[in-house]
Formats: C-alpha cells, sequence, structure tokens
C-alpha cells in the first residue's frame, strides 16, 4: 500500500491508513534494529569500557598530585566527622543540643557530597562536580550561618523540615495517581497536616518560605540564600554559585559549560574532559574547611580546634595542587 501510493499508482487511499501502515512499519524496523543491536551490544560495551578505562588512567596521570590530595582531605574530613560523632553522642551536655544535631546533619551530607565530587572528577566531568559543588557551598553558608548564629536557630532550622515535608506530600498527593504511586493515607496527611501548622504557628508565618528558619535571625520576612551568604561574608563565591547553576537547570548557557568563561563562540561539550577540573576542586576542598570549622564551634575543645587547622591546611595542599595541575596542563606540561 505504501509503495503504491509513493508510485503514484493508486491515488485513492486514505491518508489515515497509510499513515497507520507507515508507524507499523517503523515499529517492526526498530524492532529489528534493536534485536540487532543487542546481539553485538557486547562487543559495543567492551570497547566502550576500554575507551573509557583508557581515559581515567591518563587523566589520573594528568591530576594525579591533585586527586591525591583531594582524596586524602576526603579522608581526614570523614574520619574527623566519625569522632566528632562518637565524644558527642556520649557527652549529655552535647547530644540534645539542637547545633549538634543539626551540624553534624550537614557534616554527614557534605561527606556523601564530597564522594560524589571525587567521583565526577576522576571521570572527567568537572560540569557535573561544579554543580554538585552549588550543593556543598549551600552547605557551608547553612553551617556557618548556625554556627554563628547559635541554638535557637538551630533549632528553627531542624523545625523547618516539616515544612518540606508537607509541601512534598501536597506535591506527591496531586501527582500519585497519574504517577500509578499510591496518596498519603488519611492519617499521614492529617499527622504531617497538623504538625506544620503546628510548627508556623509556633514560629510565625514567614516560617514557611523556603529559608523561613532564618527569617527571624535576619529580620527579613521572606530571606533568600544570598542573605546567608552576605550574613557569613561567603558572598564572593555568588560568581562560582551562579556558574555552577548553569550546569543544574536547563538554561542556555549551561549548554556550553563554565569552562569556557565569557568567550562568545565555545564549544559544546559531549562526554568526559581532562580540562576544567581545578575549579570544583578547588573550592570543594574551600567549602569542606568552612564545614568542618563551623562544626567545630560546637565542640570547642584543644582537639577538635587543632582538627579544623588540620582541614584547613589539608584544603590549602589541594587547593595549590589542582592550580599548579591545571596551569601545567594549559602549558602543555606532561
Amino acid at each position: 500500500m505504501i509503495a503504491k501510493r509513493l508510485e503514484g499508482t493508486d491515488t485513492d487511499l486514505d491518508d489515515e491508513p497509510l499513515v497507520h501502515a507507515t508507524v507499523a512499519a517503523m515499529a517492526s524496523a526498530a524492532d529489528d534494529i534493536v534485536a540487532n543491536m543487542v546481539k553485538v551490544s557486547a562487543v559495543v560495551m567492551r570497547r566502550r569500557q576500554s575507551a573509557r578505562r583508557g581515559f581515567e588512567r591518563r587523566l589520573a596521570r594528568t591530576w594525579a598530585h591533585s586527586f591525591d590530595a583531594f582524596g586524602h582531605l576526603c579522608a581526614v574530613y570523614t574520619e574527623y566527622g566519625e569522632e566528632y560523632y562518637a565524644t558527642g553522642i556520649v557527652d549529655d551536655s552535647v547530644r540534645d543540643s539542637a547545633l549538634f544535631k543539626a551540624l553534624l546533619q550537614l557534616h554527614g551530607r557534605s561527606c556523601r557530597v564530597a564522594c560524589e565530587i571525587e567521583a565526577l572528577l576522576r571521570s572527567g566531568l568537572p560540569d557535573g562536580a561544579f554543580a554538585r559543588w552549588r550543593t556543598l557551598h549551600e552547605i557551608a553558608v547553612i553551617a556557618l550561618f548556625m554556627a554563628q548564629e547559635g541554638e535557637t536557630v538551630a533549632r528553627s532550622y531542624l523545625d523547618h523540615d516539616i515544612v518540606k515535608r508537607y509541601k512534598l506530600m501536597l506535591t506527591h498527593e496531586k501527582y500519585a495517581q497519574t504517577l500509578g504511586h499510591q496518596p498519603p493515607t488519611e492519617a499521614e496527611r492529617t499527622a504531617v497536616h497538623d504538625a506544620y501548622k503546628t510548627v508556623v504557628a509556633s514560629h510565625g508565618a514567614g516560617f514557611a518560605e523556603e529559608y523561613g528558619w532564618a527569617a527571624a535571625a535576619l529580620n527579613k520576612p521572606r530571606p533568600k540564600f544570598v542573605d546567608l551568604e552576605r550574613h557569613v561574608k561567603l558572598d564572593r563565591f555568588r560568581p562560582y554559585y551562579s556558574w555552577s547553576s548553569s550546569s543544574v537547570h536547563a538554561g542556555s548557557h549551561g549548554l556550553a559549560g563554565f569552562a569556557g568563561g565569557f568567550r562568545l563562540v565555545r564549544p559544546m561539550p559531549a562526554g568526559s574532559t581532562n580540562q576544567g577540573l581545578a575549579d570544583p576542586g578547588q573550592n570543594t576542598a574551600i567549602s569542606l574547611s568552612q564545614i568542618f570549622a563551623a562544626v567545630s564551634v560546637v565542640r570547642a575543645s584543644p582537639f577538635f580546634t587543632l582538627s579544623s587547622i588540620v582541614v584547613g591546611k589539608l584544603a590549602k595542599r589541594c587547593q595549590d595542587a589542582f592550580i599548579a595541575e591545571d596551569r601545567n596542563l594549559k602549558q602543555g606540561v606532561s
């Protein structure tokens, strides 16, 4: 039927059956193509994995000192965090502190994010690493903010979890049936709704905003993240924060990555690269040292004061390594 229409020998054919026949033929052809692809997939995947391993070996040589310094910093940072938890949980004066609990949660989250950044850097994916640094910077700002403002703000921060939980529940409930999920039970909905009403009544209407937990401390009814940045004097990182946001969101600027700077014509990256790792690498080191400085405030002991200094020095070592190897790469030094 399709052949007759294309040859012009049957002009009386309706378009609708022709369309159905064409789609059916394409579906059948696609099935054959997929079947053939699956047959050779093992060979294709071996070739791809071999190319990936070769690239990562070369990348590891190019950034050897940086990756070693980064991994060492993350290991020590995690180990000190474990000590922070182990000694705090048995100390009655610390264990029940909202500030201790909040900073402990943030430190744990930062460890996971740092591991994700390391994996992305070792795979030659700097845009993704920079996007995850964006989260690490947010953790650093919030941790320092709470360390400065103390117990009351930390309690508000922990209470704010119910605000986000309530809003997520409403969104899930709206689309649960479409997604084939179970909506919240009536008991769950009632419990979360009542808890939401309680915390908002306790903290004020502005508490329902995204950063409402910081409203009282900042004396602003609707604070934004940039207000927290300014408060802890980390707004100088705003250019990096904005650049990294381009990789998170789907705006046109994000298509070309951040490494091209302000050139109007830039290539679009479509895979791994050995360039552009310095900024996300050294920014991660800086943020980790900032977070641990905030964490150590709660435990004002010689051990944690010294630990904070050690983390800062390891972070500086990591920064220097990324800067040096980035310079060598740009100058063509092997």
